[in-house]
């Protein structure tokens, strides 16, 4: 759990530090946008003219945070859709930002075709759309983290933005910003707390592909350790003695699928390393 705070807390100054977009001021009008769904078609802003408020969820599927808040995300857009309230989810991240260390609780990337399958395997139940190819969309608005919320009235004017609530861990939530600015919005009463401050994962704004490659250059440049094994140490490796999950795959040079299948391998491993998981590989080549 100490690990898992201190990740958090680097987030939260990182948000601040590396970050120069500008969030969407309070009273500014909805910016437009045309992105793909994950269900194949175009949405457009004015698709959700006729509902009389509109709750815009910046949201992710590497994010652990993000992951966190899905059912959270799914109960608004529930709870909400009779009173008036249309949800939208925007996916603002660059897949090609994204470091593969970032992927370490994390079991697919933020392409269109992952939120695909993220989509269909959680059930979402709102529109979520595609911003990572020009980001431009993430641009207008300025999500600083994953999941950020962005919350306008009839007039498409913001009246909220900032966190689903205070707490990632459900059980600890004590307020549901998100949900009081909803309930204030549809009483038609002013909303008393209009921004929060965010958490989660940071934006993973094109600039940061630079980023993505200079840890991969290092990773590639570490060196791989070749030994012989005997019969006896397989029997040993087959035992597990790592403590960890283990991956073992038995492969050749001389065999295709074995080749085509290898950076995969090299990517899962990249992406788990840091936690409890071993990988080994084992050549079936003769040893000349």
């Amino acid at each position: 759990m100490l690990r898992t705070l201190l990740l958090f807390v680097v987030s939260f100054a990182a948000l601040a530090a590396d970050d120069p977009h500008v969030t969407l001021a309070i009273g500014s009008p909805a910016p437009d946008f045309a992105l793909p769904g994950v269900d194949g078609k175009t949405h457009k802003l004015s698709d959700y003219s006729s509902s009389p408020l509109l709750a815009i969820v910046f949201t992710c599927n590497h994010c652990p945070t993000a992951q966190l808040y899905e059912d959270r995300i799914k109960r608004l857009a529930a709870d909400y859709r009779s009173k008036g309230v249309e949800l939208v989810a925007i996916q603002p991240n660059d897949p090609n930002a994204l470091r593969v260390d970032e992927m370490v609780m994390s079991d697919m990337s933020d392409s269109l075709e992952e939120m695909k399958i993220r989509a269909a395997y959680r059930h979402f139940n709102f529109p979520y759309l595609y911003d990572g190819a020009t980001q431009s969309v993430a641009e207008a608005y300025g999500p600083k983290a994953t999941p950020h919320i962005f919350i306008f009235d009839r007039d498409r004017k913001l009246r909220y933005e900032g966190r689903v609530d205070d707490n990632q861990r459900e059980p600890l939530v004590k307020v549901s910003d998100a949900r009081n600015a909803l309930d204030s919005l549809v009483a038609g009463r002013p909303v008393t707390v209009a921004h929060t401050p965010v958490f989660g994962c940071s934006t993973k704004w094109k600039y940061k592909s630079a980023s993505r490659l200079e840890t991969l250059r290092k990773i590639e440049a570490e060196p791989v350790t070749l030994e012989m094994v005997t019969a006896d140490e397989l029997k040993k490796l087959r035992a597990n003695p790592t403590g960890k999950l283990l991956l073992i795959n038995f492969w050749a040079t001389w065999c295709g699928a074995c080749i085509e299948e290898f950076p995969d391998l090299q990517t899962t491993l990249r992406m788990y390393r840091s936690r409890e998981f071993a990988f080994v590989t084992v050549a079936a080549n003769a040893p000349d």
